[in-house]
């Protein structure tokens, strides 16, 4: 994810590290930071386009994704604070949700190889 990040900011010629990362190619807001709903459109065409997301299948969302990432996390055995630090989550309660589910994720070696950081 990193190389694809670094990647994809050097062919937008970013140098600034207070740009933002997602930006808007739309005429009318080229250039600027990209909308929550935009971003979650993006990702959901992307997730069609996959053949991840189908429309009768089980509601998967952007946010879902980055849920499964925080308990992914969670069972790589990161901290509270670092778990709060890579998610941007503010309120340490709402980052103790995801630690109470520990061990709840699954163990299955697909899953097991995710984990894994």
């Amino acid at each position: 994810v990193y190389e694809a990040l670094t990647a994809y900011l050097a062919a937008r010629g970013v140098e600034d590290p207070a740009e933002p990362l997602f930006v808007r190619y739309s005429p009318r807001g080229r250039g600027q930071r990209m909308s929550v709903r935009g971003m979650r459109e993006v990702v959901n065409q992307r997730l069609r386009e996959s053949g991840i997301k189908r429309e009768r299948a089980r509601k998967l969302t952007p946010f879902s994704l980055r849920h499964t990432a925080g308990l992914l996390l969670v069972e790589s055995g990161v901290s509270v604070e670092e778990l709060m630090q890579r998610m941007r989550i503010r309120w340490r309660p709402t980052a103790l949700l995801y630690v109470r589910q520990r061990g709840k994720v699954g163990s299955g070696p697909e899953l097991q190889s995710l984990v894994r950081l």
